[in-house]
């Protein structure tokens, strides 16, 4: 399915809160959805870099999330171990 209209790209603008920089670091088990999500943002016009797919392994890539000094925000899913780690 391509999702180039006008009004999908509106819709794909607004769930992105007036284009701000998100990083989506989907699980390593099955990332599939995330890639297909993100294709398809893409497809309705969001501007590259608004969406960014990081792909890895939790400890590795939540590690190196949670301590860069550009990330102002981090929000995850996960088991009490991975929200002291990333804190």
């Amino acid at each position: 399915m391509e999702l180039t209209d006008q009004s999908n790209r509106l819709q794909g603008g607004a769930c992105f809160g007036g284009w701000l920089h998100h990083v989506l670091k989907p699980s390593e088990i099955a990332p599939l959805n995330a890639i297909l999500f993100t294709e398809a943002l893409h497809e309705t016009g969001v501007p590259k870099g608004v969406l960014n797919l990081v792909n890895g392994d939790g400890l590795t890539v939540g590690a190196a999330m949670s301590a860069h000094p550009d990330l102002d925000m981090m929000s995850f899913t996960g088991s009490i171990r991975a929200g002291i780690l990333v804190a």
